[in-house]
C-alpha cells in the first residue's frame, strides 16, 4: 500500500487491531479490514440567552402646540399606554388634558395629543405613573416587556412657535 509510513499491530483479546496514521482498524474473522468508528463529536453547549431586564428610561420630551413627543432610550413594544397614566402640568398649576396616545417603535417615541395647544411661553412638566408589577397592556414598555417606571416630574422642552411670528407686517 503506498503512502503508509508505519503500521502498528495490537492484540485485544481475540481481536487483532492495527493503526495507520491516526486511524485504527480491526481485522475480523474473515480477514477483512474494518475501520473502527470515529467517536461522536461532543457538541459545544449553546450559550445562555441574554435576558434584557433593564427598563427603558425617558431621554427627552418635546411639546409643539398640542403634540407632545416623548423619546425613550430603548426599542419600544407597540403597547399603547393608557392616557390616564400621564399628568401634564402647565405653568405650575394648570392641568392639561391628554386625548390620545400612540407609539412609534422605529423612532422609540410615544406621542400624546392634548385637548388644547400650549403657548410658546408656557412651561410644561410631565409625570407618568406605572402600576406595581409587570403589565402587558396600557403601559410604556420596551420590546423585552420591561415597563417604564414611574416618573415624578420631567421638564418638557417647549418648541411651540410664537403665534405672532407667522403674521406678516404691512
Amino acid at each position: 500500500v503506498s503512502g503508509i509510513t508505519s503500521v502498528d499491530l495490537a492484540h485485544g483479546g481475540s481481536d487483532l487491531y492495527f493503526t495507520i496514521g491516526q486511524s485504527i482498524y480491526k481485522l475480523d474473522d474473515q480477514s477483512t479490514v474494518e475501520p473502527t468508528p470515529e467517536p461522536e463529536p461532543v457538541p459545544e453547549p449553546e450559550p445562555e440567552p441574554v435576558t434584557d431586564t433593564t427598563p427603558p428610561t425617558l431621554s427627552s420630551a418635546l411639546i409643539d402646540g398640542s403634540t407632545l413627543t416623548i423619546t425613550l432610550d430603548e426599542t419600544l413594544a407597540s403597547t399603547i399606554p393608557d392616557i390616564s397614566n400621564f399628568t401634564l402640568v402647565k405653568n405650575v398649576s394648570e392641568l392639561l388634558t391628554v386625548i390620545s396616545a400612540s407609539v412609534d417603535t422605529v423612532a422609540n417615541t410615544v406621542t400624546l395629543e392634548l385637548a388644547a395647544a400650549v403657548e410658546t411661553t408656557d412651561t410644561v412638566t410631565l409625570a407618568y405613573e406605572d402600576n406595581p408589577g409587570d403589565q402587558t397592556r396600557g403601559v410604556i414598555e420596551d420590546d423585552a416587556g420591561n415597563d417604564l417606571g414611574t416618573i415624578g416630574s420631567f421638564s418638557i422642552l417647549n418648541n411651540t412657535a410664537d403665534a405672532d411670528s407667522d403674521i406678516e407686517e404691512n
